[in-house]
C-alpha cells in the first residue's frame, strides 16, 4: 500500500522539489513583477494544481480500501464472502461483482 501512495506522489513531490530549488529564483523575480490580475492567474494556477493533488488523494483513498477489501475477500471462506456482502456494513463501489461473484 505504501509503494502505491509513494508512486502516485513521488513524481510530484519531485517535480515539485526540483522546481523550488532550479527555479525558485525566476519563479520569485516573475511573482515580484506582476501586478493585479497576473498575481490572481498564478495563485489560481496553484490553486488548481493543489485541487487536482486533493482529488488525487481522495481516489487513492477509495482504491486503497477497495484493495483491501478485496485482499479480505480473497482470503475468506465462501461462507464468510456471503456474509461480507449481504451484511449492511459492506461499503463498496465494487458491490455489485462481489454479488456476481457469489452467484454460481
Amino acid at each position: 500500500m505504501v509503494r502505491d501512495w509513494l508512486m502516485v506522489f513521488g513524481p510530484t513531490a519531485l517535480i515539485v522539489l526540483l522546481a523550488l530549488t532550479a527555479f525558485r529564483e525566476a519563479a520569485m523575480g516573475s511573482i515580484n513583477s506582476l501586478s493585479g490580475s497576473g498575481m490572481w492567474l498564478v495563485f489560481m494556477i496553484i490553486g488548481v494544481y493543489a485541487f487536482g493533488v486533493l482529488l488525487v488523494v481522495l481516489a487513492m483513498r477509495r482504491y486503497t480500501a477497495e484493495g483491501a477489501l478485496l485482499a479480505r475477500w480473497r482470503a475468506a471462506a465462501p461462507v464468510a464472502r456471503e456474509a461480507m456482502v449481504s451484511g449492511a456494513s459492506f461499503a463498496s463501489a465494487a458491490r455489485p461483482l462481489y454479488l456476481a461473484l457469489l452467484s454460481p
